[in-house]
């Protein structure tokens, strides 16, 4: 068993698997949280096949009692969490003039709302360990289209989200920092393949050098 964790809210194949690989080689076990309990099975079998411990709970990110008690759940199996990082969003076309309030907010709740629920639930934890919480933001922020009104909208919370708990948090030996990863995200891609992003969020966790950082 190793003596650090990270947590990962927004679990998959994509940028999430790429840190949760750089991490878990690093000496970290893994926390996976995600609303599909089959794909949290199968990046759980993918880590352990690489020699990387991982555990996982079931939770959609839009539900702010549901991920509190997934991370919970979490904090009782995984030892010393120095690291979360919050990846969920919902990568949907929706133009916010063609569909409905509802449909904007529970968007927003996955995209924004519950990296709030989650450092709420694990502020303490970083507190003690002189932690870090590690958010993905995107080129949506400054580059946002009508045709994805929602994860447009949601990517420049984060960003504005990272400057605050950023200030908040550091007198308490909290650092928090994003990494707007400007591209699409896929395996064959010389930049943007999980691999490569993985590596840049570690490098984050490490220098704290930025608090934003474009990728």
């Amino acid at each position: 068993m190793n003596t650090k964790s990270i947590i990962i809210v927004g679990a998959g194949p994509g940028i999430a698997m790429g840190v949760a690989e750089k991490f878990g080689k690093e000496g970290y076990s893994v926390g996976l949280i995600s609303r599909t309990e089959e794909k949290l099975k199968n990046l759980q079998k993918e880590l352990s096949e690489k020699g990387i411990h991982s555990a996982f709970a079931k939770a959609d990110a839009g539900n702010p009692k549901e991920l509190g008690t997934a991370i919970q759940s979490l904090r009782k199996t995984l030892p010393n969490i120095k690291i979360v990082h919050y990846n969920a969003a919902v990568l949907r076309p929706l133009n916010v003039l063609n569909n409905s309030p509802q449909e904007l907010l529970n968007d927003l709740i996955v995209g924004i709302i519950g990296a709030v629920t989650t450092i709420q639930e694990l502020r303490n934890d970083l507190k003690v360990n002189n932690g870090t919480m590690l958010l993905t933001g995107g080129g949506f922020a400054e580059f946002p289209m009508a045709a994805y009104g929602s994860v447009s909208i949601a990517k420049a919370g984060i960003k504005n989200l990272t400057k605050q708990l950023h200030e908040e948090l550091k007198a308490e030996g909290i650092y928090v920092g994003s990494v707007s990863v400007n591209g699409m995200v896929n395996e064959k891609d010389k930049k943007y393949n999980p691999s490569n992003i993985g590596k840049e969020f570690y490098k984050l966790s490490q220098t704290k050098n930025k608090v934003l950082v474009d990728y």
